[in-house]
């Protein structure tokens, strides 16, 4: 069963992949912004990531915090996230214990959808921008993402239907950053 907004968010007590502890609970007071990624090698999710990482200033500067997970190995997120240089933690979670948690789901019906997503990111791939990297996981795992507040519940539950689908960034930059106070 899908989480909700409303609902205590599931605390995770974790190691990002510069071995720096990460919990929920640390972010207590604040926003976070908490994604699930597919794959590292995934140019969907890398889009995504670059999106995150061009905004990261100005969500951070504004209160959000940003947490991402992959279900790769230490060794993908270090071959095709960390030349991206996040500045934020990306947590490993090959065996989906975090997912899990937030109910992740898979979806071969999503993974057709993503056809009508492909020409961007084929796009990309072919600007250089992303490249398509080795599978490594579940291949049908849909992408999610949850705006936690200071509070620890979820304000925004958002569960992919395809490899590209997110939380629209102008939704969190004109609703959620609308709450959000400088710390």
């Amino acid at each position: 069963m899908r989480l909700t907004a409303g609902q205590a968010a599931p605390n995770f007590n974790i190691v990002d992949v510069n071995g720096t502890p990460v919990a929920l609970s640390n972010y207590a007071g604040k926003y976070v912004l908490v994604s699930f990624f597919r794959y590292a090698g995934c140019p969907f999710c890398n889009l995504t990531l670059i999106d995150l990482i061009e905004r990261y200033k100005n969500f951070s500067d504004r209160g959000l915090q940003t947490v991402a997970f992959f279900q790769s190995d230490d060794e993908s997120i270090a071959k095709y996230v960390a030349a991206k240089q996040p500045p934020f933690p990306v947590v490993a979670d090959p065996q989906k214990v975090v997912y899990d948690m937030y109910k992740i789901e898979s979806s071969k019906v999503g993974a057709l959808k993503s056809l009508a997503a492909a020409p961007k990111t084929i796009a990309a791939i072919a600007r250089g921008k992303v490249a398509q990297g080795a599978l490594n996981g579940d291949s049908f795992l849909m992408p999610a993402q949850f705006v936690i507040g200071p509070d620890g519940t979820i304000v925004i539950a958002h569960y992919g239907t395809d490899f590209a689908d997110k939380i629209p960034l102008l939704d969190i930059e004109e609703t959620i950053l609308t709450k959000v106070t400088r710390p």
